[in-house]
C-alpha cells in the first residue's frame, strides 16, 4: 500500500493575535488532519507567537519584519510534509479543505499546484462582497497565460513542495514586492509547475477592517510592481513561447496599466508600460472608446494624459479611477 501523501499547513502572521484562534480553530476541525502545522511571526509586537504555541502550532520567530514572502520561503524550506497550504492569518478554511486537498494529493497524476475557488465576505457581517472562480480549463492548459491574465493569492493554493521547492519559491525580487502573490505564480508557471483548479469553495477569504491601506501613496507604490512583474514575464518567457495569446495578455495588461499609473501621476510608468504593449505587438488598447484607440495610434502618451484630466474632472475626490 502507498504511505499516505502529507500535508503542512503555513500562516505567515504578523500582529495575528485576535485572528490566529479562528484560522487555528478551523484547522483542529479538519475531518483529515494537518500533519504539519507552522506558524512564522513576523517580529510581531503583540502575543503572535505566544498565541500560535498555545494553539498547537509550531512558531518560528522572524527577528525583524520582511513581510509574506519571505515567511512563505522559511516555512517552506522548514516543514517536511510532501504538500504546503499557505494560508493568512486573518482568513478561514471550512472543515473539508484538507479532505478535497487530499482527494488531489493522492491522484497518480496530480498537478503541482491546486486553486481553490473561494468567496470573499465581510467580517463584519458576513455577507458574501465576492466570489473567486478560477478558470480551470486555462489553468491546465497554459499555466503561464493563466497567471498573467488572473490574480491568485496563496492563501487558496495547494503546492507540492518539492515542486515548488525547485521552482525557487516565492519571488523575493524587491522590484516585485507589491505584487508578490501574482509574482510567485507567474514565477512557478514559467517554471513549468502543472496548474489545476478545485471547484468545491473551501477558503474563505475575509475583508478585515484596516488589514490593509487604500492611501493614494499605498496605490503608487504599487505602479512600478506590476510593471516590473510583466516587463519581467516577458523577458523570462522564451522566444519559443513567447505565443500571440501571452504577448496579447502582457500587452492589454500594460493598455490598463496605464489607467492606474495616470491616477496616481505616475508618467514615467505610463511610458513605459506602452512601450512594453508596443514590444508586445499590442498598439492599441481594446475595451476603449473609438476616440481613444484613434488618438493612440497617434501620441499613445498624450490619448492617455487627455483620458486621465478629462476623468479628473468628473472624479469625486479621493476616489479611484474605478
Amino acid at each position: 500500500m502507498s504511505r499516505r501523501p502529507t500535508l503542512a499547513l503555513c500562516i505567515p502572521a504578523y500582529k495575528a493575535e485576535a485572528y490566529l484562534p479562528r484560522i487555528l480553530g478551523s484547522a483542529k476541525k479538519q475531518l483529515i488532519p494537518f500533519d504539519e502545522i507552522l506558524v512564522y511571526d513576523d517580529a510581531s509586537p503583540d502575543g503572535t507567537a505566544q498565541v500560535a504555541e498555545s494553539l498547537g502550532a509550531r512558531v518560528i520567530r522572524g527577528e525583524t519584519n520582511r513581510g509574506c514572502t519571505w515567511a512563505r520561503k522559511v516555512m517552506a524550506e522548514s516543514v517536511q510534509s510532501d504538500w504546503i497550504h499557505f494560508h493568512d492569518a486573518d482568513d478561514d478554511m471550512t472543515a473539508e479543505f484538507t479532505t478535497r486537498a487530499h482527494e488531489w494529493m493522492s491522484r497518480p497524476e496530480s498537478p503541482d499546484v491546486v486553486l481553490f475557488n473561494y468567496d470573499w465576505l465581510d467580517e463584519a457581517g458576513g455577507e458574501i462582497l465576492g466570489r473567486a472562480r478560477f478558470n480551470k480549463q486555462m489553468a491546465e492548459e497554459d499555466p503561464i497565460l493563466f497567471t498573467l491574465k488572473t490574480q491568485v493569492n496563496p492563501f487558496c493554493g495547494l503546492y507540492r513542495r518539492e515542486s515548488f521547492l525547485n521552482a525557487g519559491g516565492p519571488d523575493l525580487d524587491p522590484a516585485v514586492h507589491q505584487c508578490e502573490d501574482m509574482a510567485m505564480h507567474c514565477k512557478l508557471a514559467q517554471a513549468g509547475l502543472k496548474f489545476s483548479v478545485e471547484n468545491k469553495v473551501c477558503i474563505i477569504n475575509y475583508a478585515v477592517p484596516m488589514s490593509m491601506s487604500r492611501s493614494k501613496d499605498s496605490y503608487k507604490k504599487s505602479i512600478p510592481a506590476v510593471y516590473n512583474l510583466y516587463r519581467k514575464s516577458y523577458d523570462n518567457i522564451p522566444k519559443s513561447q513567447k505565443t500571440e495569446a501571452r504577448l496579447k495578455a502582457i500587452g492589454e495588461k500594460m493598455w490598463k496599466h496605464t489607467r492606474h499609473a495616470a491616477w496616481v501621476s505616475s508618467w514615467e510608468y505610463v511610458k513605459k508600460s506602452i512601450e512594453l504593449a508596443k514590444t508586445c505587438g499590442v498598439s492599441r488598447p481594446t475595451g476603449e472608446s473609438k476616440a481613444f484607440q484613434i488618438i493612440s495610434q497617434l501620441n499613445p502618451f498624450m490619448a492617455v494624459v487627455v483620458r486621465e484630466y478629462l476623468s479628473r474632472m468628473r472624479r469625486k475626490p479621493g476616489t479611484y479611477w474605478y
